[in-house]
Order: structure tokens, then C-alpha cells, then sequence
């Protein structure tokens, strides 16, 4: 499996402890085993205590969570582990969850540093009455097995909105903020200089043909 691909059990079965203990992280924010196993208590959702840690080492493994921090309690022979969930994880759930679940618990602004370019600028788009158009563009640019650059790039630059007034706010977004501005005109370049190439090629050939 390559490091950015997702396993079958992901993707097919909702109710598989990976994905609902997984779904749990995402949704209350960085965990600890105990605090999933309490949280997954409260919502009547049964998961033994040994099937909750088999999972946390799962998700480790595959490179959904990762640790975040180590805490001593009152025993110095035991910690307390943080865990947070990945870029990788966070695609998964997107991909698991309802949409309307994902940005009602306010997911985008809560991961903002796992995908800086389009969560990070979350605001920018509602500021701009862009939150439903940059929801659909968000559905289409995750796939499952898409690295961040991917998805920045089918997210801001594949099939600009046709509507005028759409898109006219749409560019707005681009120009106003330097960091997407920067990035899309970076992007840009090798397009533009390819598509250059492209036309003086036909050019080239249309004048040998005219002669």
C-alpha cells in the first residue's frame, strides 16, 4: 500500500470499529484511548477496551493518527498519549462521514494546518458567500488516494465556475489572498509555457502547410 492509499475496509464498511473509532478522533479533536472509549460509551456504541487499543495501533500503522504528545501522571511508570489524526485520516473521513457533518462540526477550520491552502482560508470563501461552491469543489478535488498537492490544485485551478458572478468572486478570493495568489501564478507558469509550446508548434506546422 502506498502511503497515501486507503485500505477497502475504509471505504465499504461505515460501521467497522476503524472507522468509527477514527470518526471519533476526527470529530472531538486530539484523543486519548480513554477518552475515545468514553466518548464511545456515551454514544452507546459497543467497543471493547481491547478492541479500542488493537484499533489505535492499527491507525498508527496505517497513517490515519499519529502521536502528538507524552504526559506523566501521578504513577512516573505510566504516560498519558495524545494522539491527532493525519492528513491521511482527515481524507478518509471526509470521504466516510455526511458532508453536512464535516462542516457543521466546523472540521475545516479545526484542521486548518492539514490542508493550509483551502482549510486555512476557509473564512476567505465564506466571506465571499463561496462556502457551498467551495463544499462541491472540496467533494471533487478529494480522492482517495490524492496527495495535498493534488488537491490544492484540483481545488483552486480544474473547471472554474461558469457562473460570471461566481466566478468573478471566485478570482476575487485568488487576488486578495498573496498565499493562494502566489501559489496559483507558481502553478501556472508550466501550464502557460506548455500550452506556448503547444501553439507555436501548430503555428509552425500550419505555415510549413501554407507554403
Amino acid at each position: 500500500m502506498s502511503p497515501n492509499s486507503i485500505d477497502f475496509t475504509m471505504l465499504v464498511f461505515p460501521n467497522h470499529p476503524d472507522v468509527i473509532i477514527l470518526k471519533n478522533i476526527a470529530l472531538n479533536g486530539d484523543s486519548t484511548k480513554y477518552s475515545v472509549e468514553k466518548h464511545l460509551k456515551e454514544d452507546k456504541k459497543k467497543l471493547s477496551h481491547g478492541t479500542i487499543y488493537k484499533v489505535f495501533d492499527t491507525l498508527i500503522e496505517k497513517g490515519y493518527i499519529e502521536e502528538k504528545s507524552r504526559k506523566k501522571g501521578r504513577n512516573p511508570n505510566l504516560e498519558t498519549i495524545t494522539y491527532q489524526i493525519t492528513f491521511k485520516g482527515l481524507s478518509v473521513i471526509y470521504r466516510r462521514i455526511n458532508s453536512s457533518e464535516f462542516f457543521e462540526n466546523n472540521l475545516p477550520e479545526k484542521y486548518s494546518p492539514l490542508l493550509p491552502l483551502i482549510f486555512g482560508k476557509w473564512n476567505q470563501f465564506k466571506k465571499k458567500g463561496l462556502e457551498k461552491v467551495a463544499e462541491e469543489r472540496l467533494k471533487s478535488a478529494i480522492g482517495y488516494s490524492k496527495t495535498e498537492e493534488e488537491i490544492n490544485e484540483s481545488f483552486y485551478l480544474d473547471e472554474l465556475p461558469t457562473d460570471p458572478k461566481t466566478l468573478r468572486k471566485w478570482k476575487g478570493v485568488l487576488r486578495d489572498d498573496p498565499d493562494i495568489g502566489n501559489w496559483v501564478i507558481e502553478r501556472l507558469k508550466p501550464q502557460i509555457e506548455k500550452l506556448d509550446k503547444v501553439l507555436r508548434e501548430k503555428q509552425e506546422l500550419r505555415k510549413f502547410l501554407a507554403m
